[in-house]
């Protein structure tokens, strides 16, 4: 509040009229400590309603898992799901094909498309392969629902920085499975299904050409003409390697937009490691980059001289503050204990 009004902005309340002394400042102060209070009692009252409806055996969810519909709370009985009989028999082909053909997760999206079976919510209409491998992942499909699989941390690595957000856990890290609820739904397929599907993905990713990776200098850092990324690929087990834009991967199963031709990566990252030697091995280049660096260090400490304002005005600042701690010490508010923390 102070802060805001040291820039000029006025603080209008709607239920309580704007603090104007130390008294109705601290008196707000006491409010918001009530109000906060109260906020994270209602917090807990949801988490413990959550729990016993989830250990009575109840569904808890806000969307529907795929291949099922979930028919709300009416007349007392607690919302649960039910087979939906159109998404279930995809639900079915999707896991006969990745057990019983061996399809990949690419294959099983183009094979998806090609019979014109959308996803529940998609912008482009097309299935993922982040999408399929959640679902074949899910023991709802074999009646095993799950409620508490994960919690909420803040994240270690954001990828946004800014400086303030509201929601400061905004990540989430994965519970053991032994300590997941299990809430019992309708099967859609059988369990050996489900245990040989998941055996085939597991294949699949450790038989992946992917994982036969070759050495790209720039990959992921040229980009091409179009604005996306160039990836390394190495056709026929690496006896060719280019760089490649990013596109068509990133449309599929959806035709690539982009028709620029691939770059021979042998070829780029000889002439750019060799233009690298040079540069590097340039004493004149580098005594220019000494001296610049010399400069930034220069003027970065002229810099700092001028945050003494700064300073100056957060130890104002705290001067009022105690100033108003002494002036409500002296209204009674508090005791001298008090007073001295």
């Amino acid at each position: 509040m102070d802060e805001l009004r040291e820039a000029g902005v006025e603080l209008i309340f709607v239920t309580i009229p704007a603090p104007k002394n130390s008294e109705e400042k601290i008196l707000h102060g006491v409010r918001g400590l009530f109000a906060e209070y109260e906020r994270a009692k209602i917090a807990e009252r949801f988490r413990l309603g959550k729990l016993r409806k989830v250990k009575e055996g109840h569904i808890l969810v806000s969307e529907p898992l795929y291949g099922y519909k979930y028919l709300p709370k009416e007349n007392g009985k607690h919302g649960y799901y039910e087979i939906d009989p159109e998404e279930s028999r995809v639900v079915k082909l999707i896991f006969e094909w990745i057990a019983d053909h061996g399809y990949t997760l690419r294959r099983v999206v183009r094979k998806l498309q090609e019979l014109d079976i959308k996803p529940r919510k998609s912008k482009r209409g097309v299935w993922t392969t982040s999408t399929l491998s959640k679902l074949l992942r899910s023991k709802a499909y074999i009646g095993q629902a799950h409620w508490g699989s994960s919690y909420a941390v803040v994240p270690e690595n954001p990828t946004n920085k800014e400086k303030y957000r509201k929601m400061k856990k905004s990540s989430r890290r994965t519970r053991p499975e032994e300590d997941w609820f299990v809430i019992p739904v309708p099967a859609i397929i059988d369990r050996n299904l489900f245990e040989r599907a998941r055996a085939r993905l597991e294949a699949n990713v450790a038989l992946s050409r992917r994982n036969k990776k070759n050495e790209y200098l720039l990959a992921g850092k040229i980009r091409c003409a179009c604005g996306r990324g160039r990836a390394g690929e190495g056709p026929q087990q690496g006896k060719y390697l280019y760089y490649r834009c990013t596109d068509r991967v990133l449309s599929f199963p959806l035709s690539a937009t982009c028709t620029e031709k691939g770059i021979n990566a042998r070829v780029a990252d000889k002439l750019v490691w060799e233009k690298i030697a040079c540069l590097m091995s340039s004493e004149e280049l580098l005594s220019e980059q000494v001296g610049r660096w010399f400069n930034a260090q220069e003027a970065k400490l002229n810099s700092s001289s001028g945050d003494t304002a700064i300073m100056e005005k957060d130890v104002a600042t705290l001067k009022a503050q105690e100033d108003r701690y002494n002036k409500a010490y002296g209204a009674g508010l508090f005791t001298v204990e008090q007073l001295r923390e």
